[in-house]
């Protein structure tokens, strides 16, 4: 047996911790840490891509990702639509609309033939298609592979066995037979002597579904059998030993398989199930459109595109983090303070308002000074090291407020830390020195108001007025801050504004409409919101969701559902949750606290190797 170092020209290395860029892929390498063989390889993912004009199944496809084309098909017409990675876009309709034929080549240079069945052929030259040469037979659903210039056409519905070659302007069967039958949809192969045949039929005796076989250009020879006998399938290849083939029926699927040269293993799913649509591109970079799927109507008008890559996309997370000592709602934190350093300050309990404070360490809660006067529902802003307090609820509503300097609270006084307008239930963000307040009740107010670092002016209102600025949610800093959800009466709101330091303008709404929530965020184009009282029944929800400056993303949920807790965050990825109501009791407050990590699009897909 071969070593290693035989094969690869050098040892196995022994290193503290995991590289962390992709020039290790392939390699093998003892992790002294863990003790553990690891090794960094490359995977396949699919994502969502853009939907095409016309939703259709069993048109023709081909060409790459960035430079696709379907046409033809269940639409009327003939419709051509061109794909730039991005958008789909309409192009020359074809001279003979027509359903279930196949072609070869590039998005400005493509060669098709058969109908459901017909000899038609025609070709395209990336604006507008003209008729060519009919093929040797009626053909449906026949496999292809090349250029415009140079393809190969074989097998076909019925089922035919026949091998035909194209060289620009004429047809002339090779009489080498193959296993013949319907071939899947998409690119099959490099080039007019390099092919793939991936059987969707299950005509024939022994039945041919899913049978593989490759042309070298003379001769066929057989690799196999798909792990996945269905018909209908969608194909990304661009050489005959290095396939990806695609969903199928019946029943739909999302199953993705990837073929080796000798052998199919069955690889990442598809997003949705999908069947008898379009393929195009290769086996690292590919997509699949239209078609048919479990939906109503069950035509498919969706790409999904296909990436292989060394890095992988590691979802977020909520974990438990350690326990406040005591519980509490309706609390206040240094909205800016990083997740390993958290703070918080006030809150409600059986007794009433809090002046007891926590500061976090990354595992443990510790007691420190306390308020000079108990609050809850306050706006809270700065970090564990300098905080500050301002407006909420003793027994009732004050402008007062307080600055933590590390060790102490001081009462700031009258009249610069006067809050213009006191409030609960507001919205606050910002540090110590440069701090935002805005909306809150009673009344409601759509007041805002800027902390300069000895006392409080008014800023523009909120641009939603009154309406729904009660229960609002805030984050961020004084100049980028953004207010999320609220209440009025009888009516939760989705509203999102943002803030540039001068006015606010309205921002992408809510998946969820809430109030009484939480939130983290550097900026107005990074936010996260969780927690709070959802919209529709009110009641507590565990749903986070992330902004990017235009719209939200639901992500991992929270493991414990509440309201009236605390947040906070210095970025979209250090969000908090601490503490707040479980339920609909005054008295169902928790220590709970849970930290939020964000989504990772590019980790490295390193994989620990086992014995088997």
């Amino acid at each position: 047996m071969s070593t290693y170092k035989e094969l690869f020209g050098k040892y196995v290395q022994s290193i503290a911790s995991d590289p962390t860029t992709a020039v290790a892929e392939g390699q093998i390498w003892y992790n002294t840490t863990s003790n553990t063989f690891k090794s960094l390889l490359s995977a396949g993912s699919w994502s969502a891509g853009g939907n095409l004009s016309s939703a259709r199944t069993n048109g023709c496809a081909g060409g790459l990702q960035s430079s696709a084309l379907y046409a033809g098909g269940g639409s009327p017409g003939g419709a051509t639509e061109l794909y730039n990675g991005t958008a789909w876009t309409g192009s020359g309709a074809m001279n003979t609309n027509r359903f279930g034929h196949r072609g070869a080549g590039t998005q400005t240079s493509y060669i098709m033939a058969g109908n459901d069945p017909s000899n038609v052929a025609e070709s395209f030259n990336g604006s507008s298609w003209t008729t060519e040469a009919v093929y040797p037979s009626s053909i449906s659903q026949v496999g292809a592979s090349g250029t415009d210039a140079a393809a190969v056409f074989f097998a076909g519905g019925t089922p035919i066995t026949a091998t035909v070659y194209w060289n620009g302007s004429s047809w002339s069967d090779q009489s080498v037979a193959n296993q013949g039958g319907a071939a899947n949809n998409g690119p099959m192969g490099a080039s007019q002597s390099d092919a793939l045949f991936l059987s969707g039929t299950s005509l024939g005796s022994p039945a041919l579904l899913g049978r593989t076989q490759i042309w070298d250009g003379s001769s066929w020879t057989s690799q196999g059998t798909a792990s996945l006998q269905m018909d209908s399938r969608m194909n990304m290849s661009q050489s005959s030993t290095y396939a990806v083939s695609a969903g199928g029926r019946s029943p739909y699927s999302v199953v993705t398989e990837l073929f080796d040269g000798s052998t199919w293993s069955t690889t990442t799913s598809l997003t949705t199930a999908q069947a008898a649509g379009g393929g195009a591109g290769s086996a690292s970079s590919g997509l699949t459109f239209g078609g048919n799927y479990p939906g109503s109507p069950d035509v498919y008008n969706g790409t999904q595109e296909w990436d292989v890559s060394t890095t992988i996309v590691v979802p977020a997370t909520w974990s438990s983090g350690g326990n406040l000592n005591a519980p509490r709602d309706s609390l206040s934190t240094a909205a800016q303070a990083t997740q390993p350093a958290a703070f918080v300050f006030g809150g409600h309990n059986n007794s009433g308002s809090m002046n007891s404070s926590e500061s976090y360490n990354g595992s443990s809660w510790t007691a420190t000074n306390t308020l000079p006067a108990a609050k809850q529902l306050a706006g809270g802003a700065g970090t564990q090291g300098a905080a500050l307090c301002f407006s909420g609820s003793t027994s009732g509503v004050v402008a007062t407020t307080e600055s933590w300097n590390g060790s102490n609270w001081t009462a700031v006084a009258a009249p610069g830390g006067t809050v213009g307008t006191g409030r609960i239930n507001a919205g606050s963000a910002g540090i110590q020195g440069a701090a935002l307040l805005f909306g809150g009740g009673p009344p409601t107010t759509a007041n805002s108001e800027e902390w300069n670092g000895s006392s409080w002016a008014e800023g523009n209102n909120l641009s939603r007025g009154t309406t729904g600025a009660d229960n609002i949610c805030g984050a961020g800093i004084q100049t980028s801050a953004l207010a999320m959800g609220g209440t009025a009466p009888s009516f939760v709101y989705n509203t999102v504004e943002e803030y540039n330091g001068t006015s606010w303008t309205g921002g992408g709404g809510l998946n969820t409409a809430r109030r009484r929530a939480a939130a983290a965020a550097s900026t107005t184009d990074a936010g996260l919101c969780f927690g709070g009282l959802a919209s529709p029944g009110s009641g507590q929800t565990a749903v986070a969701e992330l902004y990017n400056g235009t719209a939200w993303t639901n992500t991992a949920s929270m493991g414990t559902a509440r309201y009236y807790l605390g947040g906070s965050g210095a970025t979209q990825g250090d969000g908090f949750a601490m503490g707040g109501l479980l339920t609909g009791s005054a008295s169902s407050f928790t220590n709970k606290t849970e930290e939020f990590t964000a989504p990772d699009p590019s980790a490295l897909n390193i994989k620990t190797l086992t014995t088997s």
